[in-house]
């Protein structure tokens, strides 16, 4: 029964520990979760303040890159139009612009046809830098006439100046540009051409990506009419919002629709398979739109990490835990176990088994005492009872023995009265014989007949009454 009970509280014990050992699992994981899931949202904000705060420094540093063409270019067209006598001149000024700004891919001055009598019909002065870097000079821009090309003939339409839809070079078909295209006016106002500065959509992108924060995040630069001016994809670089592809996830389309539409917002897109997050906003005048991509990877990577790491650590520390609950269980129970092999040997009859003392103060050290005392107390039990067994063994012999003489006594007695009896038998008979004589006689008996009888009647008699003394005698002896 012991030993059962002992069984019974140590699997109770290792099953504890393992509860134990599960429920702290529990809670661990419940705390990371929690936590988990306040640093997400507060990371999730962070981000949100940085990619804000990074899309205006974003607007504000391309604003200032391109207010700084703007200006070169408000300022070269106040020359050419104080210099309008002077189309010989032309030429340089679009050298000294690509001279002074190297950032610049190049300048043009293109005048409406026959407004220079001495010069052909149509007069376009065009200074572009060469991959190599070099400054070349022409009269043409590509191979159709420039009056019908946009960045002259939405000017000349719109007389204002503005920054046109992006258009292959001319002088490098891989490559593609934008123009701020002003138009210039005569002393009477009356227009008469314009002037162009070209810049280089790649550079621009390098310029507008320098503002990323994060290892892969990326901006995508919208002009007016839905192009995209700068976007880390080349092949989709001036391509219009319609002729892009029809397959792009619908979020990203929702994205390019809120850009084209001007306006300022955030939205959780699915962009070539990656969940991003996409903040945007026009910039001033222009009409062009700015959007910041930030993978979640890129928000997320260094939390993902922390969590993999609090994880591993959490595993780590359970596993430990584990080992340590197994450990002491284990070391708490040897002594059970011991007791367990001690009950074993006790019951199967070996009471001078040895127990270990023990210097445990707790319930196991207890138990161990309390079965050393029980092992005391079984042995001398077993010897009283050993003693007590003897002597009822040496008394139930002595019993025995009294038995056999008391019946041995009791079959002499019984034969003595047999004899004794079967003595007095023929006395009583020889009175009875004689009463019946003296009932029956009919006619009186002489005096001698008499005497005589009463003699054989006293003779018997006193027979009787010496067996009957010996009776007596041997009765008292007994006593």
């Amino acid at each position: 029964m012991r030993e059962k009970a002992a069984r019974i509280f140590c699997s109770i014990s290792v099953r504890l520990s393992i509860w134990v050992a599960a429920v702290v699992a529990a809670l661990f994981a419940g705390v990371l979760l929690i936590f988990s899931g306040h640093v997400k949202k507060a990371v999730k904000n962070e981000a949100m303040d940085m990619a804000e705060q990074t899309l205006m420094s974003a607007v504000e540093y391309t604003e200032n890159t391109l207010d700084k063409v703007e200006t070169v270019a408000r300022n070269m067209r106040w020359t050419v139009e104080h210099h309008l006598d002077r189309p010989d001149e032309m030429m340089g000024y679009c050298r000294t612009v690509l001279k002074y700004n190297e950032e610049l891919k190049g300048c043009a001055v293109a005048f409406e046809p026959g407004y220079y009598k001495q010069k052909d019909e149509c007069f376009m002065a065009y200074a572009y830098r060469t991959d190599e870097g070099s400054v070349t000079e022409s009269n043409s821009y590509g191979n159709t006439p420039y009056m019908t090309q946009e960045w002259y003939a939405s000017i000349k339409k719109e007389e204002t100046s503005l920054w046109v839809e992006p258009m292959p070079d001319a002088n490098n078909i891989d490559e593609a540009i934008t123009s701020y295209s002003m138009p210039l006016h005569d002393e009477q106002g009356r227009f008469v051409g314009v002037f162009a500065i070209d810049v280089s959509l790649e550079w621009l992108s390098a310029t507008v990506q320098q503002t990323k924060p994060l290892p892969h995040s990326y901006c995508m630069l919208l002009s007016r009419y839905g192009a995209l001016l700068v976007h880390p994809d080349s092949t989709l670089l001036f391509k219009s919002f319609d002729d892009m592809d029809a397959s792009f996830d619908p979020t990203v389309t929702q994205v390019l629709q809120a850009m084209l539409s001007g306006e300022t917002g955030s939205k959780e897109a699915n962009i070539d398979g990656v969940e991003s997050l996409v903040l945007y906003r026009p910039f001033r005048n222009i009409g062009w739109s700015v959007a910041m991509v930030y993978p979640e990877d890129d928000i997320f990577g260094a939390l993902m990490a922390l969590n993999n790491y609090a994880v591993m650590v959490v595993v780590g520390c359970l596993l430990l835990l584990f080992l340590l609950c197994v450990g002491t269980t284990w070391l708490v129970l040897q002594p059970l176990r011991m007791l367990t092999r001690s009950a074993r040997r006790v019951a199967d009859g070996h009471f001078d088994e040895q127990v270990p003392d023990t210097s445990q103060q707790d319930e196991i050290g207890h138990l161990q005492q309390s079965f050393q005392n029980m092992q005391t107390s079984l042995i001398d039990n077993e010897e009283a009872v050993r003693k007590k067994t003897a002597m009822l063994q040496e008394s139930n012999k002595a019993l025995s023995e009294a038995y056999e003489q008391a019946k041995e006594a009791d079959r002499v007695k019984m034969a003595f009265l047999h004899h004794m009896t079967d003595k007095m038998v023929k006395p009583v008979n020889n009175i009875s014989d004689m009463v019946e004589i003296f009932k029956n006689k009919e006619k009186p008996l002489s005096r001698e007949e008499m005497e005589k009888m009463v003699q054989t009647m006293i003779e018997n008699s006193d027979a009787i009454t010496l067996l009957l003394d010996q009776l007596l005698e041997v009765a008292l002896k007994k006593e």
